[in-house]
């Protein structure tokens, strides 16, 4: 998995976690029926999608960066 994210990052391509792929599955609990909310119109963006000027981290990481 590692050398994956490597490549992906390396390539310059936008990398999305499998194991939280950008749909509604990812956030709501199975178990409750949305169907008649409004959730399922939601769009999934990227923050660069959004804002011109994007960073997780800026200046190094703190404890209270998370």
């Amino acid at each position: 998995m590692e050398r994956r994210v490597d490549d992906i990052i390396a390539a310059g391509e936008p990398w999305t976690d499998p194991a939280f792929q950008p749909n509604s599955k990812s956030i709501l609990d199975s178990k409750i029926d949305v169907s008649n909310r409004n959730i399922a119109k939601n769009t999934w963006k990227r923050a660069s999608e959004i804002y011109e000027q994007t960073a997780v981290f800026s200046g190094g990481i703190e404890p209270n960066d998370i």
